[in-house]
């Protein structure tokens, strides 16, 4: 008989109009998909999806028992959820938590995803909450080396009880997008020469500080190549402070954009840019390069095991280093476009998908 697997699929919801799907949604949606596409014959999927505002998610396509969970805030969740999933969502052998640290109940069976630990330095009490979910949990599966040995440290766990398994690059999203596609996508936003394109600069630790100094520095030398920035709302003193470069389109905001324009965005860029302080993965890195662009990140924590001898590494906010970078761009342009595309097309969420329910299977019984 096969052993039923409940998986809680945060983010599965539609897409609203112009919006990103951020890292841990989309691990959820294509790793749920190639999961599907796999047919294991020994794991049944079941999923739910913890959403008040909107019922309605891609899995009601998917030919899969799924179940919407409506219930709001935390202070209910932390008790109920659990009584949820075990009175309301069908008998489950396991479930499989997906979002860092979360609730569960006493006699719950589970496994968790920890994308890495950034939240345990928000609140002692999220702290405990993962310390928690370490200890109780059957296993932990992580998206790097970086993070497993990170989790073992500061959760005190043993190693046998973390699994690395990387994250997948979709082909059908990330690929180098036609000329025409390119160029609508840079006349709707005002593009009109050489640029370099940060989507992921929203958190305080992805240093959209530096990267707006650095490209100030060198705004002061190059006059026409442009830096396109989708943050949503930018800091209002970003704003204050570069209006000069804002008022000559050499700085441009966007909204959070579609997976569409994401792609097209990396492609015609001569480099996207990942400084970030800590990354458990760093989907922009592989994104960039499946599109053939190459990504300036930075050597710490997972980046360089993602990045390879491929990415383009500079010092952490070390804005004079990232300057250069620019100019190393400008004056060199966009590198071998073949061999990035190669080599984020190794990460694919159909070999993921094999090592979860691998994952799954070892920690069922």
């Amino acid at each position: 008989m096969k052993k039923k697997v409940l998986i809680r699929a945060s983010g599965i919801q539609p897409l609203k109009r112009n919006s990103y799907r951020s890292g841990i949604p989309r691990s959820n949606v294509e790793l749920i998909k190639a999961m599907i596409a796999q047919n294991d014959q020994e794991i049944d999927l079941l999923i739910y999806c913890p959403s008040f505002n909107n019922p309605l998610y891609h899995c009601q396509n998917w030919p899969i028992e799924h179940y919407w969970y409506g219930l709001p805030g935390k202070k209910y969740r932390c008790k109920l959820e659990p009584w949820w999933r075990e009175h309301i969502m069908g008998k489950h052998d396991l479930v499989h938590l997906t979002e860092n640290a979360d609730y569960f109940g006493e006699k719950e069976r589970f496994v968790i995803t920890i994308h890495d630990t950034n939240m345990m330095d928000r609140s002692k009490y999220e702290e405990d909450l993962f310390i928690k979910c370490g200890k109780y949990s059957k296993g932990i599966i992580t998206c790097s080396e970086y993070s497993k040995a990170d989790i073992i440290e500061r959760l005190g766990v043993p190693e046998h009880k973390v699994t690395s398994v990387y994250w997948g690059i979709s082909k059908e999203i990330f690929y180098p997008q036609p000329k025409e596609t390119v160029m609508r996508i840079k006349q709707k936003y005002g593009i009109s020469s050489d640029y370099f394109f940060a989507c992921s600069c929203k958190d305080k630790r992805k240093n959209a500080d530096v990267i707006l100094e650095a490209f100030d520095l060198f705004a002061k030398t190059n006059t026409s190549t442009q830096l396109i920035m989708s943050i949503g709302n930018p800091n209002k003193e970003y704003v204050e402070k570069y209006k000069n470069l804002l008022s000559e389109k050499r700085l441009i905001f966007l909204p959070f954009v579609t997976d569409e324009e994401l792609a097209a965005l990396y492609t015609g860029a001569l480099a996207s840019l990942l400084v970030s302080s800590l990354e458990g993965f760093g989907f922009p890195i592989l994104e960039s390069m499946a599109c053939g662009t190459n990504c300036i990140c930075c050597k710490n924590s997972s980046m360089e095991e993602i990045g390879s001898d491929k990415a383009f590494f500079v010092k952490l906010r070390d804005v004079d280093d990232l300057a250069s970078a620019y100019h190393h761009f400008v004056r060199e342009g966009k590198g071998n476009v073949q061999e990035l595309v190669e080599y984020a097309g190794h990460f694919t969420w159909e070999e993921t998908a094999k090592k979860y329910l691998d994952f799954y299977k070892c920690h069922i019984l």
